[in-house]
């Protein structure tokens, strides 16, 4: 509006911007979940933006496309004394995420989610292991997630292990 920057640098402040919400987001949904599961999972999990808030290319009406990964499968209690995988935890965690993000309010909404450049799409998961990602791409993967995933990175939760889980998908992404 002002002439201050521009398009580049705006689309990238845009999606700087969605990385620390989505961040805090994720924060907020783990404060959620602490009332049922007094301990968070024990592995590092990652928010992957892909599309427009992978690429850094953001913009006002852009919706983010994300998958959720989690290192390690295992196992906790929830405060009733009832074993739930980490699997479970992390999709409630994931379902949390979502309306957090996009719920509406007086003021608006954050940001439209998009979860369904997934695998298997809306049928799959909404968070997955990293070995699962790595066993579903390598048997099941198609052209169209190689694409999706080119502009992949890691947004918010754990970026050291966000940022190796793309640099483990490289190879489908990037086959011989």
């Amino acid at each position: 509006i002002l002439g201050e920057s521009n398009l580049s640098t705006t689309t990238e402040e845009l999606s700087h911007l969605a990385d620390v919400l989505t961040d805090a987001a994720c924060s907020i949904a783990h404060q959620q979940l602490g009332e049922r599961y007094p301990v968070r999972p024990q592995t590092p999990y990652a928010v992957i933006g892909l599309g427009k808030l992978g690429g850094g290319e953001l913009n006002y009406s852009s919706d983010i496309d994300i998958i959720i990964a989690y290192k390690d499968e295992g196992e906790l209690t929830d405060v009733k004394g009832k074993t739930r995988t980490y699997h479970e935890y992390f999709n409630m965690f994931v379902e949390k995420l979502i309306v957090n993000l996009s719920e509406s309010s007086g003021e608006g909404h954050l940001y439209r989610v998009d979860t369904r450049l997934r695998p298997e799409s809306g049928a799959g998961p909404l968070a997955r292991s990293l070995q699962s990602f790595l066993l579903y791409y390598e048997s099941r993967g198609e052209l169209w997630e190689r694409q999706m995933l080119i502009k992949a990175r890691a947004v918010a939760g754990d970026l050291s292990f966000g940022d190796d889980f793309v640099r483990q998908v490289q190879p489908f992404v990037y086959p011989r």
